[in-house]
């Protein structure tokens, strides 16, 4: 019986973190602001606007499932474009090129500021990954290159 109390406690506990966590007309928002950035800077077109992936660089989860984040964005049919990358807290959100890293850094550093430093330290090498070398994500199966 003691079991089954646990067991039924931790499914529980992980059907939670399946659900988003940020409301669906936030992510629409967000997901409208993404394509109209990604149609200024010529790396989609209106014919494609619902064509790019938007990543959470470290776990490699959808847009809406964690609160704050910072998430790779790039267009699912091109492979000499740019990445991008969303850093988002709650509703807010900012949109930033990888051309300088201090720059991420600096914007990660700000968007963790009130976490414990291991939140941080879990971006960091990812970040450095994709400034590198624009690395293939595992996790969705959608390659992002770096623009050489």
């Amino acid at each position: 019986m003691k079991k089954l109390y646990i067991t039924a406690i931790v499914i529980l506990g992980m059907s939670g973190h399946a659900q988003t966590l940020t409301d669906t007309s936030s992510v629409q928002r967000i997901r409208k602001n993404i394509e109209l950035f990604l149609i200024s800077k010529g790396e989609i077109e209106n014919s494609n606007q619902s064509n790019f992936a938007t990543t959470e660089i470290v776990d490699g989860s959808d847009l809406g499932m964690h609160k704050k984040g910072i998430y790779l964005i790039r267009a699912d049919y091109r492979s000499n474009g740019s990445d991008y990358l969303l850093y988002k807290n709650g509703d807010k959100f900012e949109i930033l090129d990888m051309k300088n890293y201090k720059t991420i850094l600096s914007k990660s550093i700000e968007l963790f500021g009130d976490d414990p430093d291991k939140v941080l330290l879990k971006y960091i090498p990812e970040l450095t990954k994709w400034y590198n070398d624009g690395k293939v994500n595992e996790h969705k199966k959608v390659k992002f290159v770096k623009k050489q």
